[in-house]
């Protein structure tokens, strides 16, 4: 995770604060920051969590998120196990290099996935 930013980034329309109002989608800046970042300890993804869902899958992209579903309820944290459950077995890596850095109690979610790169992540998402 990326020391000193946790809980601190700004949402896509925070540099629009000065407009005293949310702009409209034609004025918005295309994709802020991408949902598949390298970093020097892995890959940080940028995660849109649908709980309670039917099972446990990719399901493409959410805005500018990843979005997964999980079958398990986001209570007491299940939800967030059961993503890092998934994760560390569909990328083939230990649940200890799965490290949840922000949204804990969110559906947006920031996670570390050590020892993997962006390229490793679009070839297992693809197929």
């Amino acid at each position: 995770c990326a020391p000193g930013r946790e809980g601190l980034t700004p949402g896509p329309d925070a540099h629009f604060a000065f407009l005293g109002s949310r702009p409209t989608r034609s004025h918005r800046p295309e994709m802020i920051r991408s949902s598949v970042q390298d970093t020097s300890e892995g890959v940080l993804l940028t995660i849109h969590v649908q709980p309670k869902a039917s099972r446990t899958e990719y399901a493409g992209e959410h805005g500018d998120a990843l979005k997964f579903r999980v079958a398990a309820p986001p209570v007491e944290g299940a939800a967030n196990e059961a993503l890092c459950a998934y994760l560390a077995e569909r990328f083939h890596i230990p649940k200890s290099a799965v490290k949840l850095c922000a949204g804990q109690g969110s559906r947006r979610k920031r996670v570390l996935l050590a020892g993997v790169s962006s390229r490793r992540v679009r070839e297992v998402l693809k197929g």
